[in-house]
């Protein structure tokens, strides 16, 4: 798989030395374990794809404690396998993914919202300006989104790791030629993904541990 950077290509000087920058600094950090590619999509775990009706359920900010309910009651009956670890977060894979919905009493009155993913992990969130829902993944390697009904929600990104972090759009069953979308830099926050080139068609993740 190509490892052309595409916004680079066509010639993006501050981003070109930021990729550099990237490099460097994730050669130098310490190497993080290698993972295994998942098994093929969501069979293992017998995600069911949530229907538009669902998903508009799902990926919104809640207002009311039984608004959020809701939203994760749906979302762990349709993407089994996880373990509520907080009154907004839901765990899976013994950790390695952990799903954070917008906690009501905390809901953010103003359109752009600040990046928020703690340390060491990547984020992902569904909403322009970090809005939430959001995901979290930590792992070197390749990762669907699928697994977690991630699919075509990422719509803006804050990686805190030095690691680059490669985004896909799925293309064939064998993900033979999966299309490279984009790029999260080490250290880099994103709050819009260009739309419609990016933005909502993120499928799979890569996380580049050399």
């Amino acid at each position: 798989m190509k490892r052309i950077i595409p916004h680079l290509a066509r010639g993006a000087p501050s981003r070109r030395l930021g990729l550099v920058v990237a490099l460097v600094v994730s050669a130098l950090a310490p190497a993080a374990p290698a993972v295994a590619k998942p098994a093929t999509d969501t069979a293992d775990r017998a995600v069911t794809r949530l229907t538009k009706a669902e998903a508009d359920v799902v990926f919104r900010q809640a207002r009311t404690d039984a608004a959020l309910e809701e939203q994760v009651a749906l979302y762990m009956k349709r993407t089994p396998g996880g373990t509520r670890i907080s009154k907004t977060e839901v765990s899976y894979d013994d950790g390695a993914f952990v799903m954070e919905f917008a906690d009501p009493a905390r809901a953010k009155a103003t359109v752009l919202a600040e990046p928020d993913c703690p340390s060491g992990w990547y984020c992902f969130y569904e909403g322009y300006h970090y809005r939430y829902p959001r995901g979290r993944l930590s792992d070197c390697g390749w990762q669907d989104l699928a697994r977690w009904n991630w699919q075509d929600r990422m719509s803006s990104y804050h990686n805190t790791t030095p690691r680059l972090v490669f985004l896909y759009n799925h293309v064939d069953p064998a993900h033979i030629g999966d299309e490279e979308l984009w790029q999260m830099w080490g250290y880099e926050a994103w709050p819009n993904l260009p739309w419609p080139t990016v933005d909502d068609k993120v499928d799979h993740v890569e996380k580049w541990c050399p």
